[in-house]
């Protein structure tokens, strides 16, 4: 009976310690080394040539939320991969400290045997904010590479680090619902290597590949935990992190310096982020088209002004767009006959930005709002001899028709999004202004209570006896099909 009750006992101990050790080679695969100002993960393995990532967190990330990330990096490389996670006390990053904190852990795996011969075999990533206080010191260094997650290179093309002309490859992961680094931000980035793939040829796309993550938000670049001011995510943490790290894992494989490259897998990588760059460029081609329409959505708004006249085809429209605000200021437009009956509209706008001198990712990319004078309806019906329909289109609804045809060219997959958890908006009347200057200092009335956003446009419509020259006149802040764009995409699904 003891012997029996022995071999029973013996047999449910070692089943424990087998999955026990199952259970400790998943969570901590690699060995794990916790200095003072990095958390150092050795390979797990002892075959191929050796690779050094050091990761710069996220403000307010901690080294440890990086873990699963790390991890799932060394399961999915084909080499022995080196990670090092920087630390900064409070979790607060501290740009003057970053270089020696990279230096000092890069000597710390070298310490621990890192064998690799030169720089092309050590990468640099930052997430988020770390990605912005890292850009500096990649070039600097001559990494292999640079990748960022959830972050960005500068926007302006004249820049240093700007993704034209960064001197070393880099790697742009976004997260389609990221609530923090806005997904059309990243776009911009998508742009400027559709943009450098035309000047200079499709090598770019494996120099720079810019990537975005369907359904990942930014807080699965660590922990997963939601962060404020995310959306959520549609996939799993796991299901991001494996996404990120077989993007991360190609970009190391094609510019790490081969001692001895394999073609194949060299090869397969490459087209592993050509594929990816291909679906971001279609992902994003729809928002990238509602910016290039910011510019001439006045001109729209102004035919639109027209639509119910029965002579609207004898309307031609003469768009100037003024880029200095106190010229815009002193601008009116005008009415003109040409050629007989028809009759020539100068229309007059002003593209109003956000101020984001910093380029932060939180703020809308967008025009805040597009500063449109126009000729009323009722100066148009006299110029053409028409009768007046009485029926003069609204700033309001003009804001509807950005809003349809942002909808008409939404992916369907934003739609749906949109129509499950989004906020519905209503274009309130307009407020009416009494004078130029007026209207001028006005913005756009944005007010969101509950699951529902109202937006309210300020609106001077004179009549055709005004004086001063004012005569006829109907102007409109409005809202432009990017903005309404990016308001479906992201600001809607924020919490109801």
């Amino acid at each position: 009976m003891r012997s029996r009750f022995f071999k029973v006992f013996l047999s449910v101990c070692l089943s424990s310690a087998f999955a026990l050790g199952s259970l400790k080679s998943y969570a901590q695969p690699a060995r794990i080394f916790s200095e003072s100002h990095y958390q150092l993960y050795a390979p797990i393995t002892d075959q191929g040539e050796d690779v050094h990532l050091v990761l710069v967190p996220g403000m307010g990330r901690g080294s440890q939320e990086y873990q699963q990330l790390a991890q799932t990096l060394q399961e999915t490389s084909p080499f022995r991969l080196w990670i090092s996670v920087l630390k900064f006390p409070g979790n607060i990053l501290n740009p003057l400290s970053l270089e020696s904190y990279v230096t000092e852990a890069l000597a710390g795996a070298r310490a621990k045997g890192f064998a690799g011969l030169n720089e092309k075999g050590i990468f640099l990533a930052g997430h988020s904010l770390g990605g912005i206080f890292a850009r500096n010191l990649a070039p600097k260094y001559r990494f292999g590479g640079f990748i960022l997650l959830g972050s960005y290179l500068e926007r302006s093309e004249q820049g240093q680090n700007s993704l034209k002309n960064f001197p070393v490859p880099v790697l742009t992961l976004g997260a389609e619902l990221d609530g923090l680094t806005r997904v059309t931000r990243i776009a911009l980035e998508s742009a400027a290597l559709i943009k450098a793939k035309q000047a200079t040829g499709t090598n770019v796309t494996t120099n720079k590949p810019v990537i975005i993550i369907k359904g990942m938000n930014h807080s699965q670049i660590a922990n997963g935990e939601l962060q404020k001011g995310d959306l959520n995510p549609e996939i799993s943490h796991e299901e991001a992190i494996r996404a990120m790290a077989s993007s991360i894992v190609s970009f190391l494989n094609v510019h790490r310096g081969w001692i001895q490259a394999d073609l194949t897998l060299l090869e397969k990588s490459k087209a592993d982020l050509e594929s990816k760059v291909l679906e971001t460029e279609k992902l994003v081609a729809p928002f990238l088209n509602s910016l290039s329409l910011q510019e001439t959505w006045c001109e729209k708004s102004q035919l639109q002004v027209a639509f119910d006249l029965e002579s609207k085809e004898k309307i031609s429209i003469k768009s100037q767009i003024e880029e200095n605000l106190f010229a815009f200021a002193q601008s009116k437009p005008a009415l003109r006959r040409i050629e007989g009956e028809k009759v020539q509209v100068s229309q007059v706008s002003y593209v109003e930005t956000e101020s984001n001198p910093l380029d932060l990712s939180i703020t809308p990319v967008s025009a805040k709002s597009l500063a449109c004078k126009m000729k009323n309806q009722e100066s148009l019906a006299k110029a053409l001899n028409n009768p007046f329909p009485n029926s003069q289109p609204s700033c309001a609804l003009l804001n509807q028709r950005a809003f349809e045809d942002a909808w008409k060219i939404l992916p369907e997959a934003a739609k749906a999004r949109y129509l499950s958890n989004g906020k519905t908006i209503q274009f309130a009347p307009d407020r009416e202004t009494l004078t130029g200057i007026s209207w001028l200092a006005s913005s756009i009335e944005w007010n969101e209570q509950g699951p529902k956003a109202t937006l309210t446009s300020p609106a001077l419509n004179t009549d055709l006896n005004a004086p001063f020259g004012l005569d006829g006149m109907f102007y409109c802040k409005l809202w432009s099909p990017a903005r309404a764009m990016e308001w479906l995409m992201l600001d809607s699904l924020r919490s109801r």
